[in-house]
């Protein structure tokens, strides 16, 4: 048989080149399949030229099965990297919301400051115990009274002496009371509640030892208005000034009770310091200054100065 000059396997198109390996996979190494699809026998050198593109065949083959691998572990790294994207991405909008929204700290410099009010009930006591005004006597304690005359509960009845033959050592007023104090921002706060005063008297005859006790019970509806000018850590210090009227609920003379009908009118004023042990509890002391507009019918501290110091010692509670 004449030979022919074999057809490089590099320009073969793709299907023969798979019939060429089928051709060599069943032992018939000196087959070829030509272009019209005879197969024809090889010569010695035409077969080891095909044994030659075999081998490189086979050799190159690894190598496109490569990409292929490192593809598939490029697309499982993908995967694993997605989720570690994800998070990232969601971090990186998390700090550009922080950014865009302000901090606590801005919308408290923007926003208007929220005013506080808070309401504070407090118990409290008053006095300088230790204080004694003498006075002796210089007036009727009514004007339409004789001076041997005092109104009691029961109507006019008769003194053994006149009313101003009385030496009167008249004991410093003592307060007891509760207050309700409303917040109203700024360091500004309303204050009423109520007041109970006692006030008392040594009563003894000029000419003689003889002595009796005078005592007055009132109770009193203050109104104040304060300012917290200072507030620095626990401690808070504060101005306030207002007035209060007074009713007398009972007095008495000696032994007989006597009738207090008119009311008595002051202006008040106050300093005050105020330590807060907790949020809600606080102890205060304020000391003060009271003006009498008006006078009692029985004679009392207050009527011989119209002007009283005060000492108040109390506890706050706040809510």
């Amino acid at each position: 048989m004449r030979n022919e000059a074999p057809t490089a396997l590099s320009e073969a198109p793709a299907p023969l080149v798979a019939k060429v390996r089928q051709a060599l996979a069943e032992s018939r190494p000196a087959a070829i399949v030509a272009a019209d699809g005879s197969v024809r026998t090889l010569s010695g050198d035409a077969l080891a030229e095909v044994r030659s593109s075999r081998s490189e065949t086979e050799a190159a083959a690894p190598s496109d099965a490569e990409p292929s691998a490192a593809g598939e572990e490029a697309v499982a790294e993908e995967k694993e990297a997605q989720p570690a994207a994800k998070a990232a991405a969601s971090r990186s909008s998390q700090r550009t919301v922080a950014r865009t929204l302000p901090g606590e700290a801005a919308r408290r410099s923007f926003e208007p400051e929220r005013v506080k009010r808070r309401t504070s009930v407090g118990l409290f006591a008053a006095g300088l115990p230790t204080a004694q005004q003498v006075s002796s006597g210089r007036a009727t304690p009514l004007a339409s009274a004789s001076p041997s005359h005092v109104l009691s509960s029961s109507g006019i009845f008769r003194m053994k002496r006149g009313y101003d033959d009385y030496l009167y050592r008249h004991k410093q007023p003592l307060s007891f009371g509760i207050s309700v104090r409303k917040e109203f921002g700024y360091g500004l706060s309303l204050e009423s509640g109520l007041v109970y005063s006692l006030l008392r008297s040594d009563v003894r005859v000029s000419q003689n030892d003889e002595s009796f006790s005078q005592t007055l019970h009132m109770l009193g509806i203050p109104l104040r208005v304060n300012w917290d000018f200072l507030s620095r850590g626990d401690w808070k210090l504060y101005l306030g000034a207002g007035g209060m009227v007074e009713k007398c609920l009972y007095a008495k003379f000696g032994s007989e009770s006597v009738a207090e009908k008119e009311l008595q009118w002051s202006l008040t004023a106050n300093a005050g310091v105020q330590y807060d042990f907790t949020r809600r509890t606080a102890l205060y002391f304020e000391p003060g200054v009271s003006y009498y507009l008006t006078e009692t019918a029985l004679r009392t501290a207050r009527t011989v100065s119209p002007v009283n110091l005060s000492l108040q010692l109390g506890v706050r509670l706040t809510y």
